[in-house]
């Protein structure tokens, strides 16, 4: 009997071993699969520079390595501290697109917050879960698999599958997810690197096309003109030679003083354009010098004060805050009908400010910088672009009848503090 009992036994024996053997290989299979997905996704994902095409295949990634049918990336918007929907993969998924949600709300927020992933194979027992955001029309959640998107120990966002197709989540699943999510933060933080890069770039070339445009305006407005009119006086001067020589004294005279202001006028634009003194001496005494060469031009006085030593700073600094200055000056002389511009320059331990103002007739702020392109001109916006190339403020105050002032407010770097060479 125990012969016979061992022969019943030994087949079923081969049968748990062989679905054993079956199940073991599926799940290997299904290993080097998702290993496979992950690895073109990781080369994917590194090649990829454009942020919204990245996270739009991000989740498309997410949704297929995991056989879920929905899935979400949020990012943290840490000026208001909320998360943002920035691409929902899914039925009704334009509802949710760039919905907001704060970071004390949903399973999402309590990833962002904790910096853990986490697995909820039914939301209804789940008191994170959000069912403003999770129900809606016909679509129904019933299964969240979220973990976070963390860039130097710092949660930038979640990611997030939805309703596993398959059946619940597992373990395992939160294993692929969280390799994922580590990839595709990464990618994130270069994309956004490299999108920061593109804008300043862009800035650079709008402040250097409006320099471009401001230059052949100033040509054109003024040593332009001169030189027409020069070549005109010329023209009379020659023709009284014949009828009435005794005034061609006087209109050589004028002639003279006008090449003389016309001189002036090109030698200011070279100045204005690359100061070579700037790069020798430093912003105050250069600033100091612009201000004495155009104090009494156009009948408007200008006045420059050092209040302290404000010592030297890296170049692309420097000439920023003179462009700055320029460009306040040049909106007083034809915007402003002013009698006089007030510059001061003021060094402290942690700040450098340059401050500018005029008794002119002022302007509404807010109006002006609300119709830049109606108006086609960018003084405020390009002062305001460059002071943020070098981190530093701007403010604005003016009102009808009240003149204009500017201050500048530039961070000294920690280098540069206490060590104060002589400039001014």
């Amino acid at each position: 009997m125990a012969e016979v009992a061992g022969k019943t036994k030994r087949p079923g024996s081969l049968v748990d071993r062989s679905k054993s053997l079956f199940a073991t290989n599926r799940r290997l299979h299904e290993q080097i699969s998702h290993l496979v997905t992950l690895q073109d996704v990781a080369q994917a994902l590194s090649s990829e520079l454009n942020l919204g095409r990245l996270l739009d295949r991000i989740v498309r990634s997410a949704a297929g390595l995991l056989h879920a049918p929905a899935s979400s990336l949020l990012m943290v918007d840490e000026s208001t501290n909320e998360l943002v929907f920035e691409v929902v993969l899914g039925e009704k998924g334009d509802y949710l697109r760039q919905r907001r949600m704060s970071l004390n709300e949903g399973i999402a927020g309590w990833v962002a917050i904790n910096g853990v992933p986490t697995i909820v194979n039914d939301v209804s027992k789940d008191c994170r879960f959000n069912r403003n955001l999770g129900e809606y029309d016909d679509f129904k959640t019933i299964s969240i698999l979220a973990a976070p998107l963390v860039v130097k120990g710092k949660t930038i966002g979640v990611i997030e599958v939805l309703n596993k197709a398959t059946g619940p989540f597992t373990s395992e699943d939160l294993h692929w997810l969280e390799a994922l999510a580590s990839q595709a933060a990464i990618a994130i933080d270069n994309a956004r690197l490299y999108q920061d890069v593109s804008d300043e770039r862009n800035k650079l070339i709008t402040v250097q096309e409006d320099m471009r445009k401001k230059l052949a305006r100033d040509l054109h407005d003024g040593p332009a003109q001169s030189l027409s009119a020069i070549a005109m006086g010329i023209d009379v001067a020659k023709k009284l030679l014949e009828v009435e020589p005794g005034r061609v004294r006087d209109e050589l005279e004028s002639l003279r003083a006008l090449a003389i202001k016309t001189s002036r006028e090109i030698r200011t634009l070279l100045f204005e354009l690359r100061p070579l003194m700037l790069e020798a001496q430093g912003l105050g005494p250069t600033l100091r010098c612009y201000v004495e060469r155009l104090d009494g031009t156009e009948g408007l006085s200008l006045h420059f004060d050092a209040l302290e030593t404000v010592g030297r700073f890296p170049p692309e600094v420097e000439a920023t805050i003179f462009a700055i200055a320029q460009e306040a000056v040049s909106n007083v002389r034809k915007h402003a009908s002013a009698r006089a511009v007030w510059l001061a320059l003021e060094r402290q331990e942690h700040l450098l400010t340059l401050s500018i103002r005029d008794d002119g007739k002022g302007f509404d702020l807010s109006s002006v910088e609300s119709n830049y392109e109606e108006r086609g001109s960018f003084g405020l916006f390009n002062m305001r672009e460059r002071a943020s190339l070098i981190g530093a403020s701007l403010e604005i105050r003016s009102a009808p009848s009240q003149g204009t002032a500017i201050t500048l407010k530039v961070p000294v770097p920690a280098g540069e503090r206490g060590a104060l060479a002589a400039s001014a």
